[in-house]
């Protein structure tokens, strides 16, 4: 059977889905997508940028994996952009090994025909 976003979202939530039915709907169907993405006894990294998604996969990641697991997070951006202080605040709270990657717009631009061959 082919896969469909309409078959999916209507697996997920219908018209007679209470809210905490919904919400536990997608939270089950999150944490079951990372679960099945997680490799098993070395080291995990998540790509952090601070935003909703990346911040529920890296928090879904940590539970799975247990606080003692070594978990890496990782921000990539530009100097001074907010991301960085929105993402260190995430993995503070999960307990991740933090790092983070800046570039000045220059540099961005210096790598774009690199980065587009």
């Amino acid at each position: 059977e082919q896969w469909s976003l309409r078959r999916r979202r209507e697996a997920v939530v219908s018209t007679q889905s209470t809210g905490e039915e919904v919400y536990d709907r997608v939270y089950n169907a999150m944490y079951k997508a990372v679960e099945r993405m997680l490799p098993c006894d070395c080291p995990s990294g998540v790509l952090l940028s601070g935003g909703l998604d990346s911040s529920l996969v890296a928090a879904f990641t940590r539970k799975i994996l247990g606080p003692d697991h070594e978990l890496h997070t990782f921000t990539i951006g530009l100097e001074n952009a907010p991301d960085f202080k929105f993402a260190r605040a995430v993995a503070d709270h999960i307990g991740s090994i933090h790092h983070e990657f800046k570039y000045s717009l220059a540099e961005g631009i210096d790598l774009v025909p690199e980065v587009i061959r």
